[in-house]
């Protein structure tokens, strides 16, 4: 009772996932029109959870059951009490990270059962992302889609949305955030410390660091880089980041659902239905899911000023450099109209992130190193790797997957040949869900890198006329040399 009424625990994910899914379904499904795209995307958001669940419960029993072990061959008589608590008490994981990921019986070909459950986890990842991808391309030759809106009042729905996000920043702050790399590199950049490595950079760009500097300098500027309250310091900075992350992806859809779509409660419906996916509850501490999609998400809500548009996906990939795949359809978008504005964007935050490794390098070498790290001028790895690839799934499956991968992104420059908003947001979803399948450190579960998208697509109306040339302001230099008659007409 010592903790009420503030006390705060955790809800189980298996718990969770099935409230929420039961609440989304209450709120979101159409009865009066069961035969509906809403209705049929609602069903393949909620049979995401699946295949997350059992990646986070095989993973958490192997560790378990590792943790046994490591108590079991400890000499009680040399173990110092540290030794011994830290075996009886390591840290559990929700998700396999790449540290982890290696293991004795990885080594000798077996895996346990627990380990079963969780490649069986990523398998179902992959086949709901097949789905989905199949449902996202389809979505382009959809020309009738009517305005479906929550079964919940715009008030209901504001309330909950923010009652939501009240638990999920309760969730972020008491929990410890399992990735410090992004709070680190922007301590390295503020100190010119010359610490980022090509391996690091496999997993993150420059851009990931970098844009942890901005919650970083009020924390770091006490803070002796040396001392114990240097790790205090990296988790604030990381659970602000999270924390401003998750408001940047539920403002992003509350803006498309209302100034683009035309409906303030779609937007919010929108934005309720991200904050009560299990994978949102998850992985609510880690930027590096929640980053990229963030800014992708607000690319899609500024895509009538080109300029800003191409700085966001500019960022976007220099934070994880797979959105520099998303670059051939966003052109091609902006052809008829916008491009080198879209381009001129790209360009300058491409040339800002890149231009930040000259803090975190050691010398020109190792700064063209890493050039080539973040725009992917390198073999792919086939050690080291996580995920469904660390638990006996053959790395060499990455190539060809890879091949078809950039077969599609480079077809989106010509298919379909009439881009609308709703061909931009469906494609771009369909993109980043097709990187789950090479992708070397997390295997499928990246979600959030193309949920926000995916809502956007299940939840859209018909946008037909939002064409680049009709909705984009023509250049200045255009409008001067209009002439007088031309204006007339």
């Amino acid at each position: 009772m010592s903790n009420f009424p503030f006390g705060y625990e955790p809800i189980e994910p298996s718990t969770w996932a099935w409230l929420s899914s039961l609440l989304m379904l209450a709120l979101f499904f159409k009865f009066n029109r069961f035969w509906s795209f809403r209705n049929l995307d609602l069903i393949l958001i909620i049979l995401l959870s699946p295949g997350l669940l059992m990646v986070h419960y095989g993973h958490q029993a192997h560790l378990e059951m590792q943790r046994e072990a490591i108590a079991k061959t400890t000499n009680p008589a040399e173990a110092t009490p540290l030794e011994i608590k830290s075996a009886a008490s390591a840290p559990e994981l929700s998700v396999p990270s790449q540290e982890t990921a290696s293991n004795p019986s990885n080594d000798s070909g077996h895996l346990s059962s627990h380990q079963m459950m969780e490649r069986s986890g990523y398998v179902w990842l992959f086949a709901m992302g097949i789905v989905w991808i199949i449902r996202l391309l389809y979505d382009s030759s959809l020309t009738r889609k009517p305005m479906l809106e929550p079964n919940l009042s715009r008030g209901g729905l504001v309330f909950l949305t923010c009652s939501l996000l009240v638990f999920l920043f309760a969730n972020v702050l008491t929990s410890r955030p399992a990735d410090l790399s992004g709070p680190q590199g922007a301590a390295n950049i503020a100190s010119r410390s010359a610490t980022e490595t090509g391996e690091q950079m496999q997993k993150f760009g420059p851009g990931y660091p970098m844009l942890h500097v901005i919650p970083s300098i009020p924390i770091f500027v006490d803070v002796d880089q040396n001392s114990t309250s240097n790790t205090v310091a990296l988790v604030e900075v990381a659970r602000i980041m999270a924390i401003l992350s998750q408001i940047a992806i539920i403002a992003g859809l509350v803006i498309v659902g209302s100034r683009h779509f035309g409906s303030f409660p779609m937007g919010v419906g929108m934005a309720t239905i991200f904050l009560m996916l299990p994978y949102t509850a998850q992985f609510a501490g880690d930027s590096m899911h929640l980053l990229p999609g963030a800014l992708l998400i607000w690319a899609i809500a500024c895509y009538r000023i080109p300029l800003l548009a191409g700085v966001l996906v500019g960022l976007a990939a220099g934070v994880c450099y797979y959105p520099f795949f998303l670059l051939p359809l966003w052109i091609s978008f902006y052809w008829q109209r916008g491009r080198k504005r879209f381009a001129l964007g790209a360009v300058i935050s491409i040339v800002i992130v890149v231009s930040s490794l000259a803090f975190t390098s050691a010398d020109f070498g190792g700064f063209l190193a890493q050039v080539r790290s973040i725009f992917g001028f390198i073999i792919p790895r086939h050690e080291g790797l996580a995920g469904i690839w660390a638990l006996n799934w053959d790395s060499w499956f990455r190539l060809p997957l890879l091949v078809v991968f950039i077969v599609l992104c480079v077809s989106y420059a010509f298919w379909p040949s009439q881009k609308d908003l709703s061909t931009l947001i469906s494609c771009s979803a369909a993109a980043m869900i097709a990187v789950q399948f090479w992708h070397g450190q997390g295997g499928g579960l990246f979600m959030a890198w193309y949920l926000p998208l995916i809502l956007l697509v299940s939840f859209r109306p018909n946008l037909d006329d939002k064409v680049a040339i009709e909705v984009l302001q023509p250049p200045r230099k255009e409008v001067e040399n209009s002439s007088p008659r031309d204006s007339a007409a």
